[in-house]
């Protein structure tokens, strides 16, 4: 147990213990960015539930009134990537700039759990070859399947694009912040675990497929 200190916030981190990525026919990584936000742990609930793990690619902006909820989704075996401090696109910005954005919210997890994340995700999936030169040592995670539940539609909807379109190495973006997406989890839980999928975090998706995770490089499955 440690004590660590980062932008004004103490806490006491527990050394969470990297649990063997379980035996399965299937993997796919569910994803959830702009978060966590108050309302997060209802997702935490639910993959606890199914004994699953997903990523959560932080935002600052949300994630600094939350930081009990980054602790618990370390202490609980899930992966923290990065989604940037304000969510501007880092295509569009100067080279510092961009590196700010990334740097800032690595700093603020690694004070909260001790962890330094090597994954992030660009907003709005905006990627350039000079973006990911200025992260050599970290991986920028699109996605195989967006649900685009930013948009409105129901948590039925929801459901149906995971699961009807779910394959072995996907990679979900969905929002902890959307109600219909949380209310969407269960389910989705419930019927991936059916079709005889295991969900992992992505990083765990790299290692069920075998594939060696590289550094400026943009993902958008793990197909193996």
């Amino acid at each position: 147990i440690t004590a660590t200190t980062c932008n004004g916030l103490t806490a006491v981190c527990e050394v969470t213990v990297i649990r063997t990525v379980p035996a399965a026919d299937k993997y796919i990584a569910l994803t959830f960015d702009d978060g966590p936000d108050a309302n997060s742990g209802v997702i935490l609930d639910a993959f606890a539930e199914h004994n699953a793990k997903c990523t959560f690619f932080v935002l600052y902006t949300n994630a600094q009134y939350n930081s009990s909820i980054v602790q618990r989704i370390a202490n609980e075996g899930h992966e923290l990537g990065n989604h940037t401090k304000t969510h501007n696109d880092l295509t569009t910005l100067p080279p510092a700039e961009a590196i700010e954005e990334i740097e800032f919210v690595n700093e603020f997890i690694y004070g909260l759990t001790g962890q330094t994340p090597v994954l992030y995700r660009p907003p709005y999936l905006s990627s350039s070859t000079a973006m990911l030169n200025l992260f050599p040592d970290m991986s920028a995670i699109g996605c195989s399947i967006d649900t685009r539940d930013w948009s409105g539609i129901t948590k039925e909807e929801i459901v149906s694009s995971v699961v009807n379109n779910a394959r072995d190495g996907a990679i979900v973006l969905m929002h902890c912040t959307m109600p219909n997406t949380r209310a969407a989890v269960p389910e989705i839980l419930e019927q991936l675990e059916d079709m005889g999928y295991a969900c992992v975090t992505v990083s765990e998706l790299f290692e069920a497929k075998g594939v060696t995770r590289q550094g400026a490089k943009y993902y958008s499955n793990v197909w193996g």
